[in-house]
């Protein structure tokens, strides 16, 4: 009984001896180095483990030469069916097959000596992990990208962990809230931060826009009237409260611009409807503490007379805030005749948008998200007792707005 079951041990080894999958060896022509023999079909089936290619490297190649290898041939894999050369072939895979065939127009020995080749194993490069827009990746075991190298994603702060299967963009939360009400001239700067979707554009001027997606700016469309609508004159730049620092950023490139269709102000006149316009970069953002978008939806209408509204400038050289109290509608209707615009100020002056704000955000906050209500647009004599600011209503164009977005991904 021992004797027998020795026997069944020594033939499962010499099973699994020949199942082996080897990391390299040696494969040639039969006869080699001598001359093949003729009438021949002859295939070898190589492997070596998951997670590696197979390296062909020929050592020694000489088969008779014939038109479209109709004498004979070796072919690789069925995709070199030609000579394949010196040249070493990589597999795309763990597997690689030849098969060599020869005539039988002589019956004796060919006069050439075939082919010898070394082939070995090579761990798969599976390329750089996929990056993300506000994190990085670190390798906690391998190295080189290799094949069953464990690695970790990780997000820059700040980030925002879902605890249920509802999810989306995080907008309108800055990491760093105003707790004191400040004066456009002569008050303090706003911290850094602050008003996170805050950009300084260029445009032949200082202006402002408003970052509502990681590709996707809003602001005046008479900003962009300056340049003649011209996106290779826009200069985007994000990430700060101070104009000195931030132009020393590397601007944005800008992919494409956007204008409201029924913008009609091309002489610069007094007629500002419409006056909203998209811009469009040329690759994402990456959000940051210093920027991410603000949030804008269709119900701003209703909550826009019911919550405190702030909004930011950029006046001589740094951001500043302030608190305006809106205007009564139907008061607004009366004197203006469209519903297009709301204006905001106190009566008494002394708090306003000014020159260069064009384009920035009006801004309210609900249950500590900031919703852009609307756009500097136009004014007449800063901060004066009875002048008030006028801005796009962003909740007339929330359709169109998210139309432009969807046709232009």
């Amino acid at each position: 009984m021992e004797r027998l079951q020795l026997i069944l041990w020594f033939l499962l080894f010499e099973i699994v001896c020949d199942c082996e999958v080897l990391m390299y060896g040696h494969v040639q022509s039969p006869l080699y180095p001598k001359p093949y023999p003729a009438d021949l079909q002859k295939q070898w089936n190589l492997e070596v483990p998951h997670g590696y290619r197979i390296k062909l490297t020929f050592i020694y190649l000489d088969i008779e030469h014939s038109t479209n290898c109709t004498s004979d041939s070796l072919m690789v894999s069925i995709k070199y069916a030609h000579h394949p050369g010196l040249k070493s072939i990589l597999s795309s895979g763990n597997r690689l097959q030849l098969v060599f065939v020869t005539d039988s127009s002589n019956p004796d020995l060919q006069p050439h000596l075939g082919f010898s080749a070394f082939y070995q194993a090579i761990v798969i490069n599976c390329g750089d992990p996929r990056p993300l827009l506000n994190g990085g990746v670190r390798f906690l075991s391998g190295s080189n990208n290799e094949y069953r190298s464990l690695i970790q994603y990780h997000c820059n702060e700040p980030y925002y962990t879902f605890k249920d299967a509802h999810h989306g963009q995080m907008c309108g939360r800055p990491t760093v809230s105003l707790s004191e009400r400040e004066r456009v001239m002569g008050g303090k700067v706003a911290p850094a931060g602050a008003f996170p979707w805050q950009v300084f554009l260029h445009t032949r001027g200082r202006s402002g826009a408003i970052v509502i997606g990681d590709r996707w700016l809003m602001t005046a469309a008479h900003n962009l009237e300056r340049v003649n609508f011209t996106k290779e004159n826009v200069m985007v730049y994000v990430g700060d409260v101070l104009v000195s620092e931030i132009v020393k950023h590397r601007p944005l490139p800008v992919s494409s611009l956007h204008v409201h269709p029924e913008y009609k102000n091309n002489d610069m006149c007094l007629n500002f409807d419409n006056d909203i316009a998209l811009i469009k970069l040329s690759s994402p953002i990456t959000f940051n503490s210093n920027v991410m978008p603000v949030y804008f939806h269709s119900g701003l209408n209703s909550i826009l007379h019911f919550f405190p509204l702030q909004t930011l400038i950029l006046y001589q050289k740094q951001i500043n805030s302030f608190n305006l109290a809106v205007l009564d509608s139907v008061q607004f209707t009366h004197v203006f005749g469209c519903d297009n615009m709301f204006c905001a100020g106190l009566p008494e002056g002394g708090e306003d948008t000014c020159i260069g704000d064009t384009g920035s955000a009006f801004v309210t906050k609900k249950n500590n998200t900031y919703w852009v209500a609307g756009i500097v647009s136009w004014g007449v004599e800063c901060a004066k007792p009875g002048k008030y600011g006028i801005y796009t209503h962003v909740s007339k164009y929330t359709n169109w707005i998210q139309k432009t977005m969807e046709e232009n991904q």
